[in-house]
């Protein structure tokens, strides 16, 4: 069975790994700074003391954060990530070698944990920098092959689930569905500059789309498709008509449309059909969809 689309990266064994790695390493840190802190009160009676193993924690990450990520665009990410990795894990051998030999005193054990705390905050930057990398492989060079394509004929690259790959391959865009990555986090990572698109099925999920920055919606299913199943009924021209009135994005409206119910679609207030198997699944593509175009190109004139 195959995993939700959110899920989908965890199928590479690279992305896998590093995620369960990093999961782990996350996990273990919290409890390294809880941990700490109670041996600081094992250690002295003063309270700055303990006050300041949290502060010698968090502090670097206020310090070498930015600094960090800058150095993660100029060298090597691969090797930086593994050197970060490299100072936490002599760092933990230090602090539980000085532990369990009982040498370890209050001052070494606040100089311990700020030195883990600057491994931390190297290490955070330049792991979000290397996710791309690892997007599954025989997925990228496809990807860059459309993309070259697309940009020789003047079109649109937008990538569908995957805001990962869409990054990797520098697509013009990215589109989610409502199982995907949340439509806010997409946006983040894709800036300004590139493309969302957002799957809605109700008005509900036009409006929170458009306030989240997607530059255009999907929605749909107009009408009954075989394509795929998409778990909602057809929501028919009306509710197409109240989400034109409410919602100022392009709509893309998708879902059992063809050729004789396209320019219906068009006047009830889509921008333009998404269309699959009408298009593939005939003898003549490139005939068929200049024959789209036509009708959607006449609807519009027609108002």
């Amino acid at each position: 069975m195959a995993l939700p689309a959110a899920l989908a990266p965890l199928q590479g064994p690279v992305f896998r790994g590093l995620w369960f790695a990093w999961l782990a390493a996350n996990l273990t840190m919290w409890m390294n700074d809880v941990a700490a802190a109670w041996l600081m009160t094992t250690l002295t009676t003063s309270p700055v003391m303990v006050a300041l193993v949290q502060t010698a924690s968090t502090l670097p990450v206020f310090l070498l954060g930015l600094p960090s990520g800058a150095l993660a665009d100029i060298v090597d990410r691969r090797r930086y990530y593994a050197g970060t990795q490299l100072w936490v894990s002599v760092n933990a051998l230090l602090l539980a070698g000085l532990s369990l030999t009982g040498q370890l005193t209050a001052n070494l054990l606040l100089l311990l944990t700020f030195s883990n705390g600057i491994g931390l905050a190297l290490r955070w930057p330049v792991f979000a920098a290397i996710v791309p990398l690892t997007v599954t492989r025989d997925l990228l060079p496809q990807a860059r092959a459309i993309q070259a394509r697309c940009r020789a004929h003047g079109a649109l690259f937008i990538v569908n689930d995957r805001v990962d790959l869409a990054l990797a391959a520098d697509a013009d865009g990215a589109h989610v569905g409502q199982e995907d990555l949340p439509a806010a986090n997409a946006r983040r990572l894709l800036g300004p500059r590139r493309l969302l698109g957002v799957s809605t099925h109700s008005l509900v999920q036009a409006e929170a789309a458009q306030q989240v920055g997607a530059n255009y919606i999907g929605f749909g299913p107009m009408f009954a498709t075989g394509t795929k199943e998409t778990g909602y009924t057809p929501r028919g021209l009306d509710a197409l008509r109240e989400i034109r009135k409410v919602v100022a994005l392009p709509i893309l409206a998708i879902g059992g449309i063809s050729l004789s119910n396209v320019a219906e679609v068009i006047s009830a207030g889509a921008t333009a059909p998404a269309v699959i198997s009408a298009v593939v699944g005939t003898a003549d593509i490139t005939a068929t969809a200049a024959a789209f175009r036509q009708r959607v190109v006449a609807a519009k004139a027609r108002g």
